[in-house]
């Protein structure tokens, strides 16, 4: 079955509002599930957990995923606090009925980048399949993880149901990795999407859906045939939309809903 989601960035964009506009436009646009874009003290806190938990109750929306900050490093000290970080992440995908964490590597090119996601991993995936989440690793370009060989050296070394892909198709375009290679690489290892749209392929500047190259849509129908199961994830990129424009950005969000709306249907 295919849920249709929609991501607390998609609303709030990348600012520290403790998903004020979220819990707003979500149940006006008509979506009802939701990632939770966890990248500040105040949502991983007790008491910021039972806030989320409370308002998503309030006007029917489901958590059905947390999307976290990546490793910082390879000194003892990085790796101590970004287990820490990411363990805490994973208690707290617990605490909201989450079932998928989702994660990325560092930016391309910073020291001890791809090392440090390997680290990460190392350590964090014994506890999530201790507590029974699955860590999805995003892709983004020019970032650790930008393409199917990326992934191909951590799957060589971990091999876990609990270790799977998210995959970030704005992302895979802007990287000039095609939908067709994605899925004859990656198709079996992906349990989780992120769908924006991207100008053309190999060059990053993500516009609003139907404006742009990536083939979101192509590409959910040719996963759905092969028996994708999970969740299908908006995220409107803020850089493609003023979101200050409250007309602009509800009919962005609204084209996008109904553009992925029939997957959902069409799969149960």
């Amino acid at each position: 079955m295919i849920r249709l989601a929609a991501a607390s960035l998609s609303f709030d964009g990348f600012g520290d509002i403790d998903f004020e506009q979220t819990f707003t436009l979500a149940p006006l646009v008509g979506f009802s599930y939701l990632e939770l874009n966890c990248w500040y003290a105040q949502n991983i806190s007790a008491r910021g957990v039972q806030s989320i938990r409370d308002r998503s109750t309030s006007v029917g929306l489901t958590p059905v995923s947390l999307h976290f900050t990546g490793p910082t490093g390879v000194d003892h000290k990085d790796v101590v606090k970004d287990l820490a970080l990411g363990m805490r992440g994973i208690d707290v995908a617990k605490e909201l009925g989450c079932g998928v964490f989702v994660t990325l590597g560092a930016p391309r090119g910073r020291e001890g980048s791809f090392d440090a996601l390997l680290r990460l991993i190392e350590y964090l995936l014994p506890y999530a399949e201790e507590v029974g989440i699955t860590i999805a690793l995003e892709n983004h370009d020019g970032h650790a993880l930008q393409n199917p060989d990326d992934y191909d050296q951590v799957f060589s070394r971990f091999d876990s149901p609990r270790l799977a892909v998210c995959a970030d198709i704005g992302h895979f375009n802007a990287s000039g990795v095609t939908n067709e290679v994605l899925i004859e690489r990656l198709g079996d290892r992906i349990v989780h999407i992120h769908v924006k749209d991207n100008i053309t392929l190999g060059t990053k500047r993500f516009v609003p859906f139907g404006e742009g190259e990536a083939k979101n849509a192509e590409f959910v129908a040719a996963m759905s045939e092969r028996g994708y199961s999970g969740d299908v994830v908006v995220e409107l990129s803020p850089g493609s939309v003023d979101f200050a424009d409250r007309e602009a950005h509800l009919e962005a969000l609204t084209t996008a809903r109904e553009m992925f709306a029939p997957f959902e249907k069409e799969s149960r």
